[in-house]
């Protein structure tokens, strides 16, 4: 059985809820170099070849991570996204809609270390103190050091970080969590970054020390017209239930993809070209 070489930093089954069926395209925005394009396939959008090759020990592993995605989100993806959809038509059954959305506040809170740009830029942290610790402790710890920091990598990224681990251990830290849905039902869409969703830190609440560098919100589109901000009740910012949002030109869901736009290291895509070409052209007005 061939290894699939092509890995996505956004799952191809979220990204397929963003697909515009009707037209056969997914639209794209690439905020780097200011372009709107379109892709007919979502198996090239968002992804990287050996993204999640990590070598284990002395073999080079393509399926470990990617496996890990297909359990964490891919496997039982749909079933959750019908349940949420079910409990705004008609919101019964909160327990079992409650657990569907904390398997699904799993692809916020691992979207930003699967992009390309997170996996580089821990790499070069992991380097710098892989270097100070070997000129500061005795050589007689250096077994501990290749450890913990191989060096040397033979694959692309060293993915040290397991996506099943980082996401449970954030979730048990944000605990208890509270849920806002935000349902459009107007003609305006969320866009979905290369992020998945955005992040935001104990940082801004510095009242809450302890909580200081903790995520405590996590916000992530799960369709073109559903987007779920998960909240830590630490953060004592705590939008709950759904909120149905009727009115074009809204702030709700301007603000909303602003923030998204934001936290996406280069693209963001939506299902409809011309609500994505009027939210970037106001964006860039606001700030001209």
């Amino acid at each position: 059985m061939s290894i699939p070489k092509n890995h996505h930093y956004v799952s191809q089954c979220h990204l397929r809820e963003f697909f515009n069926s009707a037209e056969g395209k997914i639209f794209i925005y690439d905020k780097e170099i200011d372009n709107h394009y379109y892709k007919t396939t979502t198996k090239t959008l968002f992804s990287e070849q050996f993204l999640n090759s990590k070598e284990i020990n002395g073999e080079i592993d393509h399926q470990k991570l990617e496996l890990e995605l297909k359990v964490l989100i891919e496997d039982e993806f749909g079933n959750h996204v019908e349940r949420v959809k079910s409990f705004i038509n008609n919101p019964v059954d909160q327990n079992r809609t409650n657990e569907s959305l904390i398997w699904l506040s799993m692809i916020g809170v691992i979207g930003e270390l699967r992009h390309p740009v997170f996996k580089k830029s821990l790499d070069s942290i992991e380097e710098i103190i892989t270097t100070d610790l070997r000129n500061d402790i005795s050589g007689d710890a250096s077994h501990l050091i290749k450890r913990l920091f191989p060096g040397n990598q033979r694959t692309k990224y060293s993915n040290i970080l397991e996506y099943i681990n980082s996401a449970c251990r954030v979730l048990e830290q944000m605990e208890p969590l509270v849920f806002g849905i935000y349902f459009i039902e107007s003609d305006e869409y969320f866009i979905l970054p290369d992020t998945s969703g955005y992040q935001i830190r104990g940082q801004f609440y510095p009242v809450l020390i302890r909580y200081i560098n903790q995520i405590i919100q996590v916000g992530f589109p799960l369709s073109p017209k559903i987007f779920i901000l998960a909240s830590s009740r630490k953060s004592g910012n705590l939008p709950s239930g759904i909120c149905t949002i009727k009115n074009g030109n809204s702030d709700i869901v301007y603000n909303i993809n602003k923030d998204l736009l934001g936290f996406a290291y280069k693209a963001v895509v939506c299902s409809d070209k011309d609500y994505l070409r009027r939210f970037i052209d106001k964006v860039k007005t606001e700030f001209t």
